[in-house]
């Protein structure tokens, strides 16, 4: 039986071995997939999870529900013998093992490069994860807070000031940032105007004398 084994679990790995249990028969192929997470992100929707536009349930697919008869190891593949047909793998919980193959289908991505940028690697933080994306919604979500709940401008154009370092996701990630305070400044707008609103009917009614009317038969 021949072993096809697929290192990484992003669009390449989860899209071949989709493409493979279609096209090769359960009884001649085994289909192996190497991946970190038991998942797969669309990186490109981490700007709307970030903004808080979408539920972040919503950009990650599930391997296992994904594919069929695909079988999933938890690790990292820290060196492929081409010769030997063998794969070191390191797996989650830190025990190294050998897997052989007879194909081998590389997807494991790139890893992430800090900019030369003074501050960044104190100050700044990640864009490429799940939990990075949802940690900056969270950030967001507080600074909204603070911007709403004080009455210096000042204060609130500062709370209200994101940077963005990218050149990938840096026009839409500004764009969901935009609308979600444009959002929430309309909101506390229409807040601020319904509790002033409030406020003027309390006292006028207080003002006015209240009588019953009388109904005419």
């Amino acid at each position: 039986m021949a072993r096809i084994l697929m290192v990484g679990g992003g669009y390449i790995g989860l899209y071949a071995a989709r493409h493979l249990e279609r096209r090769l028969p359960a009884s001649t192929h085994e289909l192996v997939m190497v991946s970190p997470e038991n998942h797969m992100t669309y990186q490109p929707f981490l700007p709307e999870v970030a903004s808080g536009l979408i539920d972040p349930r919503a950009v990650v697919v599930p391997l296992r529900r994904a594919l069929r008869r695909t079988r999933l190891i938890l690790g990292e593949v820290e060196r492929i013998d081409a010769e030997g047909r063998t794969a070191r793998i390191r797996l989650s919980d830190g025990r190294r093992r050998d897997e052989p193959f007879d194909v081998a289908v590389i997807g494991a991505g790139s890893w992430s490069r800090t900019l030369p940028i003074p501050g960044l690697a104190e100050h700044g933080v990640g864009f490429k994860t799940l939990p990075e994306a949802i940690w900056l919604r969270n950030r967001v979500l507080a600074q909204l807070d603070t911007a709403s709940e004080t009455e210096d401008a000042e204060e609130r154009r500062t709370a209200l000031g994101f940077v963005a370092i990218s050149r990938k996701f840096i026009s839409r990630t500004a764009r969901s940032l935009r609308t979600a305070i444009c959002y929430s400044s309309w909101t506390l707008g229409r807040s601020k105007q319904t509790s002033a609103r409030r406020r003027t009917s309390s006292a006028s009614l207080k003002r006015k004398k209240w009588r019953p009317t009388r109904k005419k038969h």
